[in-house]
């Protein structure tokens, strides 16, 4: 009986043993990261998700601006503005002076966000959309 536990103690001491060095050598394999590394300060504007706000140009209907079109409307969004539309019933477009106000200063933001040809890129995509959905009514 006694010679059963000090081999039963033995074959503990052996398996715990196996399991500490596998278990360091995992540790050492293991890149370290600047958050897990102690003492080292993270950079929270490199690390914080982008949150640009996006810019809303005013339309009273939706003519030429692929209204629905998931790629045109995906590259609007990536560029940082988008097309709302509301018409001119609409008791939230109170009148046609405010509208152009709001939309020439959003057009002043998203000059200096995506660069003075921002309109011809737009263009160009428009048609590229157009033409990959065969969306030719709008």
């Amino acid at each position: 009986m006694i010679q059963h536990r000090s081999h039963l103690k033995w074959a503990i001491i052996l398996v715990l043993g196996v399991l500490a060095v596998t278990n360091a050598k995992a540790q050492e394999q293991r890149p370290t990261t600047n958050t897990t590394t102690h003492g080292v300060d993270i950079n929270k504007k490199k690390e914080r998700p982008d949150r640009r706000r996006i810019i809303h140009i005013i339309k009273n209907d939706t003519r030429n601006i692929l209204y629905g079109n998931k790629c045109f409307e995906d590259f609007t969004r990536d560029r940082g503005y988008e097309y709302v539309v509301q018409p001119k019933g609409n008791r939230l477009n109170k009148s046609e002076t405010g509208r152009l106000l709001h939309n020439f200063g959003a057009k002043f933001g998203i000059f200096f966000r995506n660069g003075p040809f921002w309109k011809i890129k737009e263009g160009k995509k428009k048609k590229e959309c157009r033409t990959k959905s065969g969306d030719f009514v709008g």
